[in-house]
């Protein structure tokens, strides 16, 4: 058909044949739809709202002591309260610290707790009054910023 002598024959077949393809599966449409959704997930930083539910009947006004300290217990509320109370408002693990703010310092040679303690002590010298050393407590993966 690419050589006919008719022009209107031959700009049909001019362009590539098409190739026959098998319909996709199920299978195929819940694999990529999950992909995407993961790929996408991955593109962002998620923020909780924790949520107690105080009972299992769904009745307004009682609460199941039980369940409740469990779900307390489980959610970790009692730990992230004593941070809170300890007055430390910021708080991320040493990396994610010094991917945003490591830009300060143009020398800082290290990673790690021990970059994220020179990047805080140069911040400190830098700005002794708005931020003093006593701002800053590091703990085992997380480093601690007073509010």
């Amino acid at each position: 058909m690419k050589q006919s002598s008719n022009p209107f024959i031959r700009d049909m077949w001019s362009g590539d044949e098409l190739v026959a393809r098998q319909p996709t599966t199920s299978s195929q449409k819940i694999r990529s739809s999950c992909s995407s959704l993961v790929k996408s997930l991955m593109q962002c930083s998620p923020h909780y709202i924790r949520c107690i539910k105080p009972n299992e009947s769904k009745r307004p006004m009682y609460i199941e002591d039980k369940r409740v300290v469990h779900q307390v217990k489980y959610l970790g509320l009692v730990e992230n309260v004593k941070i809170r109370k300890a007055g430390y408002s910021y708080r991320t693990d040493y990396n994610t610290f010094l991917a945003r703010f490591g830009i300060l310092h143009q020398g800082l040679s290290r990673g790690g707790v021990d970059g994220c303690q020179e990047l805080c002590q140069y911040i400190s010298r830098k700005h002794p009054q708005e931020v003093p050393m006593s701002e800053w407590c590091f703990g085992r993966s997380k480093i601690f910023v007073s509010s």
